[in-house]
């Protein structure tokens, strides 16, 4: 990633930060669905600049992911093509011209799609392991407790965005997780500009 442009969130009292968020990441998501390739992915890749973990304290912004997107592309035509339309929002967000990447970055980030068990599945598969362990449900659910990393989305505490499923029109929660990395890996992004976990982008 050698571009990148920053959307600054503009909040006030006709809109939260939360909803212009929202609104924000779903005209980006279009936008990026009409630049995928035929494996469905992007070369253009966001990040969250003052993302918070949802539990963590020290965000000015008062809201988990800060108020600021980061758009990376690997050459300027990158950013040109996505031809991301702010429409109504124009008012709401600070949009920079393409900056080149500082030299002086040393450190990547990984931020990735968090998507959480659903209770019906981890019912099942609590009830599965009742059977294969020979023990009570009870038991069966402590074990899993124990064991399991991915929990359903009450016990998730990342931050998150509401977004519409175009094809459900079902509003459903969008967790983002981060992880801090040392060292660059290219690759392609999702058209929610997120990485499969491996993918980086600069970090400053």
């Amino acid at each position: 990633m050698k571009v990148y442009q920053d959307l600054t969130l503009l909040p006030d009292s006709e809109i939260s930060p939360g909803a212009l968020w929202s609104e924000l990441f779903q005209k980006m998501h279009a936008a990026l669905v009409n630049i995928k390739n035929k494996d469905g992915k992007v070369p253009v890749g966001l990040a969250f600049p003052q993302y918070r973990h949802s539990i963590e304290s020290g965000n000015a912004t008062g809201f988990p992911l800060g108020l600021k997107l980061r758009v990376f592309g690997s050459e300027e035509k990158d950013l040109i093509n996505l031809g991301l339309n702010l429409g109504g929002l124009s008012d709401y967000i600070h949009k920079t011209g393409v900056r080149t990447v500082p030299a002086h970055v040393s450190t990547y980030a990984v931020y990735s799609r968090y998507q959480p068990k659903s209770k019906s599945s981890q019912e099942r598969l609590i009830r599965r392991l009742a059977q294969r362990e020979n023990c009570s449900l009870e038991n069966a659910r402590a074990l899993y407790d124990a064991k399991e990393t991915v929990k359903p989305a009450e016990y998730v505490k990342l931050p998150f965005l509401q977004m519409l499923s175009k094809s459900s029109s079902h509003r459903f929660p969008l967790f983002i997780e981060k992880k801090q990395k040392e060292a660059s890996r290219e690759g392609c992004f999702s058209t929610y500009g997120l990485s499969d976990g491996t993918t980086t982008v600069p970090d400053f």
